[in-house]
């Protein structure tokens, strides 16, 4: 009889300790990490300048390997120019250094001089304040004088007099003494030297560290160590590159203006306030020191110190407040209070060069913090981007009764986005989270000071967005339940009124038993409900029921901001008795108005559709050119940029529609039961944005966003479709030749960095396609070129070329 192997079952040894002790634990940790490097400082330091400086030379190792130069000559060549910089702007400043300390003593003269002349200008004007209690206090100090010596001679015993002490140095030993002399430039010069060899290696060895590095860091999750590492990667070598390029450019301007205006050492001074620059917030202020005491020491006047801190200002001004947002822009992803911090930290740490290395290490830190879970505190305590989103700030904001900075944080975001756009986004999920929040960990006064803080800034809203309408009001907005319900209606009817609809906010208590009977319908042609409740559906049932028996042709739309996913499927509104369910204001606002005819309807789309241009049309001049140039490629290449955009995304479909009408498209089998399915054309008004004005457009999800009604044809036939997304194709001198486009059958979410990868595959495409046809171009003339010779016929010159 075979016995089968037992498999030995492993077991997990799960422990829970306390807060206390994982605390604890953490501290203990951190506090054993910060000694290492501090002890560690010897090895460390080396280490992390051939790192830095190995992300600002890698990418011209890479350029030199992308011209097939071998990677050991690259490396050899890209480290002997960086290292032949140093040595000449060393010599320069050793040349300066060396002159400057020649002529220093000859500025004593100019400096007794001005010092004179500022004392006797203070001294000036006996009646002043300021030589009257100069004098008050000299009093003062003669009197304690006087009366501190009447003292000691009346005291009985009187102290010996002080002898004074002289101490002589014991001769050192000459070793010592040349040990003392040295060790200040030798240690320096050690570190650098080490830096420099680790470099070569960090340069020649790179492919291979990154990958036993990848292995220590991520474990088993590829993925995200991946990210991280490569973002921290991009983001310092663009910090240190950009640093380099900007302090260079503030350095040489400076060697220049100063040797204009005459200041001693110029360049040694632009070299210095160039490097200085490295050191955040306090080198600029260094460097600029110097100048202005050389250029007060030389003028006997003061004409000179005026042009220089003219210059200085000029420069700073520039810099700041040009050149390095334009050029870092987001590079490091620090706030200023967290680049100061690092720059202290490592400063007490590892002295000077820490302070320069301070702010890449940290990008370090906080993009590691930003990417793996075990250091996410990193990017929560250093990073600039926001801990909260807005809706959450917000709710803050109200919560601690601060309106006034509710009220700005809403003008900040309206800057860039329209008024419904903020109610929608961040408005009306404060609001939902206060309703969360209401029964369970709110008291009264919070609950007091959030509703008063949102009327409030309602108020102020209305205010610098006032409604131009006049009544009667053609849209009720009413809340059912609550007070947040009551809240989000005022801002539906806000948003309605701003796009010119009479609109009208009620309490909840307007559809009570007791009140729904006095309401005013003659003229009211349409009535949005909003419920923050998880389950509405019985209280909704019954007031539409009322409402359709007071005015059967009244349109109803149901906004639910935390119903069950069920009630926002299509089909649901017939179930509550309404016309349309909306799940952010924006739809809301947005069928209401189609409602009442004031947004665009599906008979202007039909006419939109056929605006367009049809299969057979008259696209533009560039496109006819570029599509008889790109022939059948054209078809082909589509179909694989299609296919390769719809398996990059994960989505059903990838489709390629030129602006003539003909398209391209790849299914993918999973999501169709294995059955491929051919995709209708898509409308010409359906793509209009993208079409006409060349902007990528993205709609999440196709049965909640209202204004898809241009997608009305391609919803019939697919009703499966949820998701759609389109970037242009942009051809000759950016005419729009058509989109790339994505359909799914579930919605979701486009972020901008995914959007921009659509509109680069796009890019890719068209580059392709133009690449091919340059390709084809030439084997064609060839071809003639090579038949004409073979005919004995006279070959042209464009046709010789080509073939050869």
């Amino acid at each position: 009889m075979d016995l089968e192997p037992v498999t030995p079952r492993t077991r997990r040894l799960s422990i829970s300790l306390p807060p206390v002790v994982l605390s604890a634990s953490k501290l203990i940790v951190s506090a054993i990490v910060i000694a290492g490097l501090y002890f560690g400082k010897t090895l460390l330091v080396p280490l992390v300048l051939a790192a830095l400086l190995g992300f600002v030379l890698d990418p011209l190792v890479a350029r030199l390997r992308r011209w097939h130069l071998p990677r050991l000559l690259a490396v050899v060549l890209v480290t002997a120019f960086a290292l032949g910089a140093v040595a000449a702007s060393a010599v320069l400043v050793a040349s300066q250094v060396s002159q400057f300390g020649k002529q220093l003593p000859t500025y004593q003269t100019t400096i007794e001089k001005k010092l004179r002349e500022l004392r006797g200008k203070v001294t000036a004007g006996r009646g002043g304040a300021l030589p009257s209690a100069s004098r008050v206090i000299e009093t003062v100090e003669a009197e304690v004088d006087a009366t501190r010596k009447a003292l000691d001679t009346n005291s009985p015993t009187k102290a010996a007099p002080a002898q004074r002490v002289q101490v002589v140095a014991t001769e050192s030993a000459p070793l010592k003494s040349l040990q003392s002399l040295v060790m200040p430039f030798v240690e320096p010069l050690l570190t650098g030297g080490i830096a420099i060899v680790l470099l070569v290696f960090i340069l020649l060895e790179k492919r291979d560290l990154s990958d036993r590095l990848l292995r220590f860091v991520g474990g088993g999750d590829l993925h995200q160590t991946t990210d991280a590492l490569s973002e921290a990667a991009r983001r310092v070598s663009r910090y240190l590159s950009m640093q380099v390029l900007v302090n260079v450019g503030y350095g040489v301007p400076l060697a220049l203006g100063l040797w204009a205006i005459g200041v001693p050492g110029a360049f040694l001074w632009g070299a210095l306030g160039g490097a200085l620059r490295f050191v955040p917030y306090l080198g600029p202020i260094v460097a600029s020191a110097f100048p202005l005491l050389i250029a007060f020491a030389v003028d006997p006047g003061w004409q000179m110190m005026i042009w220089t801190l003219v210059l200085i200002v000029t420069l700073e001004l520039v810099s700041n407040n040009i050149i390095e947002p334009w050029v870092y822009g987001n590079t490091t992803g620090l706030t200023p209070v967290a680049v100061l911090l690092s720059a202290a930290f490592w400063t007490v740490l590892w002295g000077p060069v820490g302070l320069i290395i301070a702010t890449p290490l940290t990008v370090c830190l906080v993009v590691l913090g930003r990417h793996l879970p075990q250091l996410q505190f990193l990017d929560l305590l250093l990073g600039s981007q926001p801990v909260f989103d807005p809706p959450t700030q917000l709710y803050q904001r109200l919560l601690a009764g601060n309106v006034e900075e509710a009220v700005e944080l809403a003008e900040t975001q309206m800057a860039s986005e329209s008024l419904a756009a903020f109610y929608s986004d961040t408005a009306v999920p404060a609001l939902g989270r206060a309703a969360g929040d209401h029964a369970k960990v709110a008291t009264v006064e919070q609950r007091h000071r959030l509703t008063a803080g949102m009327r409030a800034l309602l108020a102020e809203l209305r205010t610098d967005h006032p409604v131009q309408t006049t009544p009667p009001p053609v849209v009720l907005c009413i809340g059912l339940r609550w007070e947040a319900d009551a809240l989000a209606a005022d801002m539906i009817a806000h948003a309605l009124g701003v796009d010119g609809v009479c609109a009208q906010a009620l309490p909840a208590n307007a559809v009570s038993a007791e009140h729904i009977a006095q309401l005013d319908l003659a003229r009211v042609r349409g009535v949005c409900l909003t419920s923050f409740h998880p389950q509405p559906e019985a209280l909704v049932r019954h007031v539409a029921r009322r409402l359709r028996r007071m005015r059967p042709e009244l349109h109803i739309t149901v906004a639910l901001w935390q119903a069950p996913p069920a009630l926002l499927e299509p089909g649901a509104a017939e179930s509550l008795g309404a016309d349309a369910v909306a799940a952010s204001l924006l739809e809301a606002v947005q069928r209401t108005k189609a409602a009442l005819g004031t947004a665009p309807s599906s008979a202007a789309d039909d006419d939109a559709d056929d605006a367009g241009p049809p299969a057979d049309g008259n696209p533009t001049a560039e496109a006819k050119k570029a599509f008889r140039r790109w022939g059948q490629a054209r078809a082909s290449a589509g179909a694989q940029a299609a296919q390769r955009a719809a398996e990059t995304f994960v989505t059903a479909h990838g489709v390629v529609r030129w602006i003539d009408g003909r398209q391209q498209h790849w299914s993918s089998l999973d999501a169709h039961d294995g059955e491929a399915h051919e995709m209708a054309a898509l409308p010409a008004a359906c793509l209009a944005p993208v079409l006409e004005e060349g902007r990528t457009l993205v709609i999440p999800d196709l049965a909640r966003d209202a204004g898809a009604g241009n997608c009305a044809d391609l919803l019939e036939a697919h009703t499966e479709l949820r998701f759609f997304a389109a970037a242009p194709l942009h051809g000759a001198r950016g005419v729009v030749l058509g989109a790339l486009c994505l359909l799914d059958v579930k919605p979701r979410q486009l972020p901008d960095p995914e959007a921009r990868l659509l509109e680069s595959l796009g890019r890719e495409f068209i580059a392709q396609l133009e690449g091919s046809s340059d390709a084809s171009d030439a084997a064609d003339a060839a071809s003639e070129a090579a038949a004409a010779t073979k005919s004995g016929g006279p070959a042209t010159p464009l046709a010789g070329a080509a073939a050869a």
